[in-house]
């Protein structure tokens, strides 16, 4: 199982993909909890190793983030009241410069994995737990399958049910269609629109 992510280093103008990789123990149920952790260079185009610290924890009740500078982990807690939800049910984005997460809050009769509405919660100071803020809920019912991240107008990239990107306003609680299919969990969203 692996995990990616893709960042600049502001100090060296370099651009660097992440990746976590778990390996799966022999009983194929556990995981190994300490990750091989490899960096490719855009520049170099080429994928190394990195060794992690003993101290690098990857807690559910936590952000890991990846300095892209110095290639170290550090942590960062999440809000207080979102602590033991599972990770199935969040996640993260940048807004602008600051740090926002979705929570999802799922549909409550459902047997599925099914959500009803989402949280958008936005860190305010970056690496200040107190200044994590919940900024508003969005009704995920009515075909919308999960949201993507936060735009510039009071608008948040959303995927529909059906696979379509589209855009929902706010403020008025607008949908607005974008021309855009394609399969639901595929999307990702890095930045502003």
């Amino acid at each position: 199982m692996f995990v990616l992510g893709f960042g600049c280093d502001d100090k060296s103008n370099e651009y660097k993909v992440v990746r976590i990789v778990y390996r799966v123990m022999d009983d194929k149920c556990k995981v190994d909890i300490r990750p091989q952790v490899e960096v490719y260079e855009l520049s170099l185009d080429a994928w190394r190793s990195i060794r992690i610290s003993a101290s690098s924890r990857f807690s559910q009740f936590e952000l890991s983030v990846f300095d892209m500078s110095n290639e170290v982990f550090k942590e960062m807690k999440l809000p207080d009241s979102l602590t033991g939800l599972s990770v199935l049910d969040l996640s993260i984005f940048a807004s602008g410069k600051l740090l926002s997460l979705i929570q999802y809050n799922r549909h409550a009769r459902s047997q599925w994995i099914q959500y009803g509405s989402c949280s958008i919660w936005v860190m305010k100071d970056y690496g200040k737990v107190e200044s994590w803020t919940k900024q508003f809920t969005i009704d995920l019912q009515g075909g919308i399958g999960k949201a993507l991240g936060l735009g510039t107008n009071a608008e948040m990239l959303l995927v529909a049910s059906s696979g379509e990107l589209v855009s929902y306003g706010i403020e008025n609680q607008k949908i607005s269609h974008l021309g855009i299919k394609g399969i639901a969990n595929s999307f990702s969203f890095g930045g502003l629109f």
